[in-house]
């Protein structure tokens, strides 16, 4: 579960702030304290270790996952449980800053002394649609393992979430995807049961297919057969996981309004 969210400047000064969990009246002023210590711990890492920033910081309950955008000098600092993991904390603070800078590319263009941190706070509406973004790039991460050619997330309706850019390949994909998942499933209903993994081998590459339990998708990954499954299989189980907790992350922030 995510608790608390914060981008500030490089120079320590927060410019937008969001709790999710409950706290007290002072938990804003000790979140606005914490960002210039992250910015001094970040800048004595730098010189410790020659560039090297400071990413994931864990503690007994609490995580704290770190990202920079070197362009915009920003930095996003994510709260979050530890059974959420590092991947987790990272790829969602990932895509929460980059939406961030997407957003107020031209008032990020004029930063400086005075600029107005009020004219962020509109941010809150597009917290969630950054959330489950966060989908795209898991499919992305994953594509990158040398054995996977392709990765996308399928759901029950029919439409899909993929690394790749083409729209032709997806379409072929999914369209030949969806009636072997329906048609799995009604086999297995009649025993009550439930199909949570397919595996379909050809020449040259494998399909996989991996339902993400309870939340009404799956993952798809187009394997590369003269790669050994051993290679990618930890890539894709970690993926499930990630995959899992992102669904819920955003089920629950939509359904308690907290956004």
């Amino acid at each position: 579960m995510i608790r608390n969210l914060i981008i500030m400047a490089a120079s320590g000064v927060v410019i937008f702030e969001k709790i999710w969990v409950d706290a007290d009246s002072k938990q804003s002023e000790k979140g606005r304290l914490f960002g210039s210590l992250i910015t001094t711990m970040s800048e004595f890492s730098r010189q410790s270790t020659g560039g090297m920033m400071v990413s994931y910081l864990e503690f007994n309950e609490v995580a704290i996952s770190i990202v920079e955008n070197p362009k915009s000098k920003l930095i996003c600092t994510l709260f979050h449980d530890v059974d959420d993991g590092a991947d987790f904390g990272q790829t969602i603070a990932y895509c929460i800053l980059k939406s961030f800078v997407e957003s107020y590319h031209g008032e990020l263009s004029n930063f400086g002394a005075n600029l107005n941190t009020g004219a962020f706070t509109a941010f809150g509406t597009k917290l969630l649609d950054a959330i489950r973004n966060s989908v795209k790039a898991v499919t992305e991460q994953l594509q990158e393992h040398k054995g996977i050619s392709n990765a996308l997330v399928v759901f029950d309706d029919g439409s899909a979430v993929s690394a790749t850019n083409s729209d032709e390949d997806n379409f072929g994909l999914v369209a030949n995807l969806i009636p072997i998942l329906s048609l799995s499933n009604d086999l297995m209903q009649s025993s009550r049961d439930t199909v949570n993994s397919i595996n379909m081998e050809m020449s040259r590459q494998s399909v996989l297919i991996e339902r993400i339990p309870g939340m009404g998708a799956a993952l798809v990954c187009v394997c590369k057969n003269r790669v050994t499954s051993n290679s990618y299989q930890p890539a894709i189980k970690r993926s499930l996981n990630m995959l899992q907790r992102i669904f819920q992350t955003s089920q629950s922030l939509s359904s308690t309004g907290k956004f």
